[in-house]
């Protein structure tokens, strides 16, 4: 079965978008570089919500992403995509698709499906919904040295706990930390009873 992983890039303080929903502050470098390359030949998925959708399309549809790593761009690009929002009018980034609503039961056939994982990049919004649900198979964040000190957090919706196990951490020589979670259903299935 594909896995769902989320990846996100977040600060010290827990935001994954400055308040103006900016990015500028990601902290890159070579290792980070090869890193996301490792994870992104996992996957041949992406979803997003609408504003990650938007800001991503442009980024990487544009000169923007000219001094980007090719393989990143390809990616990017060729990827399908699946963008889901109520408002956005089509999505006409190359193979990308627009669902109107979450249907859990929607997500749980696309893991079922033939292929290679799927990653959910930024889209706090998702993120928070696909967490209610136990679909989410694994976390990965990767920290950077950064305090904003105001932003976009990444599981604002979330009204329950959501128990996770620590599966690994590695530090990059630029001050990231990846810090990888699962979900503890042992944990989630203890407090049920």
């Amino acid at each position: 079965m594909r896995k769902i992983i989320v990846l996100e890039w977040i600060t010290l303080d827990g935001f994954f978008a400055g308040a103006d929903g900016g990015v500028d502050w990601m902290v890159w470098g070579a290792e980070v570089v090869e890193y996301a390359k490792e994870i992104y030949a996992t996957a041949d998925t992406v979803l997003y919500g609408k504003t990650t959708y938007e800001g991503m399309k442009n980024h990487w549809t544009t000169a923007a992403s000219a001094g980007e790593d090719p393989e990143i761009v390809d990616f990017m690009n060729r990827t399908h995509k699946i963008v889901f929002s109520k408002s956005l009018e089509k999505a006409d980034w190359q193979n990308s698709e627009l669902v109107r609503e979450i249907d859990p039961a929607e997500i749980a056939a696309l893991k079922e499906r033939p292929g290679r994982d799927i990653l959910l990049l930024g889209s706090g919004s998702v993120v928070s919904r696909l967490a209610k649900t136990g679909l989410i198979d694994e976390y990965k964040f990767l920290v950077n040295p950064v305090v904003l000190g105001r932003g976009k957090t990444l599981f604002q919706s979330i009204e329950n706990s959501v128990k996770l196990e620590h599966s690994s951490t590695e530090t990059f020589s630029n001050g990231n930390v990846l810090l990888c979670y699962r979900p503890d259903k042992k944990r989630a299935d203890n407090e049920e009873s």
